[in-house]
């Protein structure tokens, strides 16, 4: 992880050939990710990852949106498409799905405190999508258990190309440029309009249940804020 914040400091001479934004669900991942592909240069061909029926998703690229086990063909995916020319792809994708065909370099990301970015996704689905089970409940859902450790499995954090924190948004979005090689513009985060504000979410014994649960993302989080010193 020593390298990790070592790259803020190198200044590229040209843009990574790739550019795979995991978009990891409310870390304001949104506004990064038009920012990013609104400032990339041209020549990258934006690509969205969504889910099949979402329509964002870029539809032309469907049959390559999958595992390398599940292709129709080994040799077409998504970097043999892109062998010679550049791809922006952003999504709700996991790093495993597409590091057999890419460098560890070109995927970027941005984490959140492990237990806010819960709580925030806990309130969005009772406000948005008619979730109705208890926090507890929620937080025992397989798959949001170390989700964000879940996004960044098997890469190398040394090989990586940017992890940032939602938290120091400020000062890692100039950073994340300097290591595309282009300007981003400053965002401002969205804010969720939600029926009970986060804070008042959570009792001790919740957050226990949460932290016993999360030990792998609360170490990946606490690593990469360590980095940053």
């Amino acid at each position: 992880m020593a390298q990790l914040f070592g790259k803020f400091l190198k200044k590229k001479s040209i843009y990574p050939q790739h550019i795979l934004f995991m978009h990891i669900p409310k870390t304001a991942g949104t506004a990064l990710r038009d920012a990013i592909t609104n400032a990339a240069p041209p020549n990258y061909e934006r690509v969205f990852e969504y889910g099949p029926r979402q329509p964002l998703t870029t539809q032309k690229y469907l049959h390559l949106m999958k595992p390398k086990n599940k292709l129709a063909h080994a040799d077409q995916n998504m970097a043999s498409v892109f062998q010679n020319k550049h791809l922006l792809l952003a999504g709700h994708f996991k790093a495993q799905k597409y590091q057999p065909f890419f460098k560890d370099e070109y995927f970027i990301t941005f984490l959140r405190h492990p237990l806010k970015r819960l709580l925030s996704h806990y309130n969005h689905a009772r406000s948005h999508q008619n979730e109705t089970g208890s926090l507890k409940e929620f937080i025992k859902r397989k798959y949001l258990i170390n989700l964000q450790s879940q996004f960044v499995q098997n890469l190398n954090l040394d090989k990586v190309g940017f992890i940032g924190l939602t938290e120091h948004l400020d000062e890692d979005l100039p950073k994340l440029a300097q290591y595309l090689g282009f300007e981003i513009p400053m965002i401002t985060k969205n804010v969720g309009h939600y029926k009970t504000k986060p804070d008042d979410m959570i009792d001790s014994e919740t957050l226990a249940l949460f932290n016993e649960l999360n030990q792998d993302d609360i170490k990946l989080y606490n690593s990469v804020l360590a980095a940053r010193c």
